[in-house]
């Protein structure tokens, strides 16, 4: 399964290492934000030199604005049942930006 939209960085900050074999690995907490009381949390990982590319050009020091709007195309999308939260959506990314802003004018 595929999904493709926007997602919002949570309060948990990315995690981010190398492996064993040298490959970039970037893991992103997000949350899909469906009602203004209702949100499903995200697990996304992502792996290789685009996931580095993204960490190094949006992230310094390692972090992300927690409320971050982010377009995000996933694969391999998954429920996983979590705690008290319910379930946890599951996936690897394939393609992730910064979406951009919404204008002024239309906050109104």
């Amino acid at each position: 399964m595929r999904h493709d939209g926007i997602l919002f960085q949570g309060r948990q900050q990315p995690v981010f290492a190398t492996s064993s074999t040298g490959q970039f690995k970037l893991q992103l907490f997000l949350f899909d934000r469906q009602w203004p009381h209702q949100v499903e949390p995200w697990r996304l990982m992502w792996n290789g030199p685009d996931a580095q590319h993204f960490h190094d050009r949006h992230m310094p020091g390692g972090k992300l604005a927690p409320g971050t709007a982010l377009y995000v195309v996933a694969s391999h999308v998954r429920a996983h049942q979590g705690g008290r939260v319910g379930a946890e959506i599951h996936a690897r990314i394939v393609l992730c930006e910064i979406a951009p802003q919404r204008p002024k004018a239309l906050d109104m």
